[in-house]
């Protein structure tokens, strides 16, 4: 009998490549990153720059802050799923179906996915607040593929690899973490869909765009991480502490996949309700009272209406442990929902950023345990735990926390990773 080939194994990856093809292969998509990696920048800064823009705009309205926010919210979710009409893909939060259509063979994705995604994913977060992460892998992903276009590539593997590279550009430029954003295109091709071959081929010119996306954004729209630490936190290096720092990582990570169960429940039901081009108006219309029940004026944020906000300053609140127990109950539970509804029912909202919250403040709920003083260093457990829970991206996980926070969180990034891990493998098994 004769031996199966690993294309006739795997008939749906990519061709397998022979050493010649594999040098050339990898030589020519390092030139590429120079054209793919600045757009993405581009194409990330408008998100940081327009979101907040028309979200501050829309709360200096004199009129009360509730009504404004329900009826932006609704309506830019409406104009945003009359967009599907013209590609149904931009529905949803963006790295699944960013992920599927990099693996694609066929390779046939329209240029126009880009600008598309760009607008839809600009009036859900910016009139209702939501992730950006997953919607950035998405816009980088649409980047390469405007760009096989400009170039009139036909071989389906160079349109693949194009698109990869600018799918962790995204992220990396939107977290200004590039290597983390490199490792969630990898982690989301090789666990998700089992098509890792054609990331590890192309790693370096992978982390090249990457970072030549971080510099183009951190050039427009400045290097500020997403949330940081106040102070140099102590290494959790004592039994007592480590055993606080890993139970805050279980606690984050739990809560994390439950939200993230919650968001897969609405997105698999909420075709029950109207035609699809309708479907994200009605998770935001759903979701305004709990925006409003939930919000409390827990944190610092200068906007009303916490939860629906795009950003994370709550986050940043709970890591300088600036939040009671009531205000992140609230916070956790009432991302958790808003979230879910909004992104699940199709709006162009992102659920990775979400997942740091919710793992986070949820962590930090382990604080106010008899014996169990607060610290950031479980809220730092708690942020890495919950994205390897919810998007099941661990490596990744770990190395944007260590590039956002730096050397002092690699201690509770990695047990948060590891927790993060296995709640996810034992969940999914059960």
């Amino acid at each position: 009998m004769s031996k199966e080939t690993p294309q006739e194994i795997y008939p749906d990856v990519i061709p397998f490549l022979d050493e010649q093809e594999f040098f050339s292969s990898n030589v020519w998509p390092i030139f590429m990153a120079f054209l793919i990696g600045p757009l993405v920048g581009v194409s990330i800064s408008l998100f940081k720059w327009s979101i907040p823009k028309i979200t501050l705009f829309l709360t200096n309205l004199p009129y009360h802050p509730a009504l404004v926010f329900g009826v932006a919210s609704v309506t830019g979710s409406f104009i945003m799923g009359l967009l599907l009409h013209i590609a149904p893909i931009i529905s949803g939060p963006g790295i699944s179906d960013a992920t599927l259509a990099i693996v694609d063979r066929k390779g046939e994705a329209p240029w126009y996915w880009w600008p598309i995604k760009e607008i839809s994913t600009i009036l859900c977060v910016a009139t209702g607040g939501g992730g950006l992460v997953g919607p950035s892998f998405f816009s980088g992903m649409a980047v390469g593929i405007f760009w096989s276009h400009i170039l009139g590539l036909k071989e389906k593997v160079k349109r693949q690899t194009m698109s990869l590279l600018g799918a962790g550009a995204g992220v990396g430029a939107f977290l200004l973490a590039p290597i983390g954003g490199t490792l969630v295109g990898i982690e989301a091709l090789a666990y998700k869909k089992g098509r890792g071959q054609l990331a590890l081929y192309h790693t370096v010119a992978a982390m090249l765009t990457s970072l030549l996306a971080y510099l183009t954004t951190g050039a427009l729209t400045g290097y500020s991480p997403v949330f940081q630490l106040g102070q140099l936190t102590p290494v959790p290096n004592t039994p007592t502490t480590l055993l606080h720092t890993t139970l805050a990582a279980l606690v984050g990570a739990v809560i994390a996949k439950l939200y993230i169960q919650f968001y897969r429940l609405v997105g698999k039901h909420w075709s029950n309700f109207g035609p699809r081009w309708l479907h994200p108006a009605l998770g935001a219309l759903a979701a305004v009272p709990i925006v409003i029940l939930f919000s409390g004026g827990y944190s610092s944020t200068s906007l009303p209406l916490e939860i629906g906000r795009p950003g994370l300053l709550p986050l940043q609140d709970a890591l300088l442990g600036k939040l009671g127990l009531v205000g992140l109950l609230a916070l956790t539970v009432g991302k958790s929902l808003d979230v879910g509804l909004r992104s699940g029912s199709g709006g162009s909202v992102g659920i990775f950023g979400p997942a740091m919250w919710i793992g986070g403040m949820g962590a930090a709920l382990v604080g106010f345990l008899p014996g169990v003083p607060p610290s950031p260093l479980l809220v730092v457990a708690g942020i890495t735990a919950g994205v390897t829970a919810a998007l099941e991206v661990p490596l990744a996980g770990i190395v944007i926390v260590l590039e956002i926070l730096g050397k002092q969180a690699l201690v509770p990034a990695i047990i948060g990773g590891v927790i993060g891990a296995i709640v996810w493998r034992m969940w999914d098994k059960a």
